[in-house]
């Protein structure tokens, strides 16, 4: 069960993941909460979003929570993968109570912010949570996070899959772009991904001078507060929102390189879809994700967290050393095998046997 299914890296692993289970002989249903569907899936579908009106009241709630039991009920669900924020107590005493009382559930945790997923009280949460059949988290940082604060056990680490053959097939697809350019991808409706301090970082660099320009994908209410900002810097022209692209990966492909400086992450994929399409990353060291994707020096760069001068100094030597560009690219792609479609199906389906 998924909130919606599009804008992000998490939605857009929701999808894979229908894929991934329908290949491995699983029967898959996917329940989304409202009607946004950007990515692909491979399942039967339940979109309780025709449903939901626009007041949204407490009755419309009421109604979709039942016809969401009454399919529960009628499909014979065995196992949930519930992707949902938690943060109401209450709210999910009552879904466990009543949707979940038969079902294996798993409550998938896709961030170092567990607050997200996770109700502040923490006696209340580890009674409700600890019943759970599992917890998974994508890193082992977030895991290691909930077992010291919670003392939950019933924690599992599974990375989200990629779909290395499809990457490499969308990736070969018209791209009519020929100015050379660095990239980041990211929604924009909170300052999570830190866009405005990398467009001040790309602006002190020798980038904009020779004429390799910062293309950032993704959407969101801060686009035009960071437009404004590259006017200001004076790189306005060499700074190019590219909106939300549901084929990014071409965009990743024909980069000098990717760069990615989020105050967290969960388990960014952007940056394992980057390395699969040829292209290494820097990144910052922020909690989680990128350490265990990244080896420094091998397959991208990894920078303090939170050191943006780094950053623009690894920028400009990235981009002037063409003998570490280019190994960095000849590891790339090798470096994510291991979070093929097929590697993640094994330890799903260990967990789901489990």
């Amino acid at each position: 069960m998924v909130e919606q299914l599009g804008k992000g890296g998490a939605e857009r692993s929701a999808g894979l993941l229908t894929q991934m289970f329908s290949e491995m002989g699983y029967e898959v249903h996917l329940a989304t909460i409202t009607g946004l569907i950007e990515y692909p899936y491979q399942a039967k579908l339940f979109n309780m979003g025709v449903y939901k009106n626009e007041a949204n009241d407490i009755f419309n709630k009421i109604k979709r929570f039942r016809l969401f039991k009454k399919y529960l009920d009628k499909e014979k669900i065995d196992v949930v993968l519930d992707f949902r924020f938690r943060q109401n107590y209450w709210k999910e005493w009552l879904i466990d109570t009543f949707l979940y009382p038969s079902v294996k559930v798993i409550h998938m945790v896709q961030s170092y912010h567990i607050a997200y997923y996770l109700p502040p009280n923490k006696k209340s949460t580890i009674r409700l949570f600890s019943k759970a059949f599992n917890i998974n988290t994508l890193t082992e940082g977030i895991k290691e996070r909930i077992e010291e604060e919670y003392g939950l056990k019933n924690v599992s680490v599974i990375p989200n899959p990629v779909d290395l053959e499809n990457i490499k097939k969308e990736a070969l697809k018209p791209f009519t772009y020929t100015k050379p350019y660095i990239v980041a991808a990211g929604r924009m409706d909170e300052d999570l991904k830190q866009f405005d301090k990398l467009i001040i970082a790309y602006a002190k660099t020798q980038l904009p001078q020779v004429g390799v320009q910062l293309r950032i994908l993704g959407r969101g209410k801060l686009v035009e507060d960071y437009k404004q900002l590259a006017e200001s810097l004076g790189v306005g022209e060499d700074v190019i929102f590219e909106g939300f692209q549901p084929n990014p990966y071409p965009w990743f492909k024909n980069a000098l390189f990717f760069v990615l400086c989020s105050k967290f992450e969960g388990h960014p994929r952007v940056l394992i879809e980057s390395l699969a399409c040829g292209t290494p990353v820097i990144s910052m060291d922020c909690k989680t994700g990128p350490r265990e994707i990244i080896e420094h020096e091998k397959n991208g760069i990894l920078i303090p967290d939170g050191d943006f001068l780094k950053l623009r100094e690894q920028i400009d030597r990235l981009y002037e050393d063409k003998n570490l560009l280019e190994k960095l690219s000849a590891n790339s792609v090798q470096s994510v095998t291991h979070f093929s479609m097929e590697e993640i199906a094994k330890e799903w389906r260990e967990l789901l046997n489990s």
